[in-house]
């Protein structure tokens, strides 16, 4: 196995208490606003009211048929079929690892004690339950996405003042924590917007007034474009085209530059230089001859008998 999972790599990373307890706190009020709770995908159509707060008896149900039933009666129904109907097997080899499926999120059960209520309800696909007094933020907010469909007991409602404190006072059970106050009192922008306080001080809106929306070109494709950078790059592109087309203004020129012909003419220059080098080469060997001929020896000439000696 090529690079195997290391015991040192480092699994987690420290979050400050009080960042998880806001975070809690944002989950469990986000399930009381319906768009984010039909955003995340859940069925909630019939259900009466949100937050859906049942009373205590849920707590004490022993029967996973209870729970069902009274799941049904609230219209929770078609978001537990959106789950039987989304559930998928995994891909990969988690498939041999006791995970085959992947089960979609449905409904939280949020309790208070446990009196049969975890039992009854573990049997039913999608359907979990947490409890008040320790939440768990992966179960209120699954996949970081805040929304999620909750059923509240009456004394989970009543623990969460004590848990997370109100607006005004802090939490009794955590110690100095308070929690976020908003930054905005009201949220809707466009009654702020349309309000009149606000439309009072504004200058009425201008008429006939729209934005040019102006293309970026490509200065080496657009020729206008090349002009606004470079103002003379139309003329030398002109000269460019004359002087290889061979038109007047490269006929000027090769009157005045005897050697343009030879440039614009690729015959010629081949032969031109042909013949240069036919040149070059019968004087290169008739200097290489002369040189070659000074290194070699004379004969000697033969030496005449004297007559004195005979």
């Amino acid at each position: 196995m090529f690079c195997p999972t290391k015991i040192w790599r480092r699994w987690h990373r420290k979050v400050n208490i009080t960042q998880k307890r806001h975070a809690v706190c944002a989950s469990l009020a986000s399930s009381a606003v319906g768009p984010l709770v039909m955003a995340r995908g859940h069925r909630i159509e019939d259900v009466p009211e949100l937050p859906l707060v049942v009373d205590d008896s849920l707590e004490k149900m022993t029967k996973t048929k209870d729970v069902y039933n009274l799941c049904k009666r609230f219209g929770l129904k078609p978001d537990l079929d959106r789950v039987l109907a989304n559930r998928k097997i995994r891909a990969g080899k988690g498939k041999a690892r006791g995970k085959k499926y992947k089960t979609p999120r449905g409904p939280l059960i949020v309790y208070n004690s446990d009196d049969g209520i975890v039992k009854a309800a573990k049997n039913i696909p999608g359907l979990d339950v947490v409890n008040v007094n320790s939440p768990n933020l992966m179960k209120l907010a699954p996949g970081g996405k805040l929304g999620r469909m909750c059923i509240w007991t009456e004394s989970a409602i009543a623990a969460c003042e004590d848990n997370f404190g109100t607006a005004t006072s802090a939490a009794k059970n955590k110690k100095g924590y308070h929690i976020n106050r908003p930054v905005m009192t009201n949220c809707d922008l466009s009654k702020i917007i349309n309000s009149e306080e606000i439309q009072s001080v504004l200058r009425p809106a201008r008429e006939g007034m729209s934005k040019a929306i102006r293309q970026k070109k490509n200065p080496l494709k657009s020729p206008d474009a090349m002009n606004k950078l470079n103002p003379g790059a139309s003329t030398a592109a002109t000269r460019r085209r004359a002087a290889n087309d061979g038109s007047k203004p490269a006929t000027k020129r090769a009157g005045k530059f005897e050697h343009t012909d030879g440039f614009n003419s690729t015959k010629t220059r081949k032969t031109k230089n042909l013949v240069k080098k036919k040149t070059n080469s019968k004087v290169g060997k008739a200097w290489y001859k002369q040189q070659m001929d000074a290194y070699k020896t004379k004969p000697a000439a033969p030496v005449e008998a004297d007559d004195d000696e005979e």
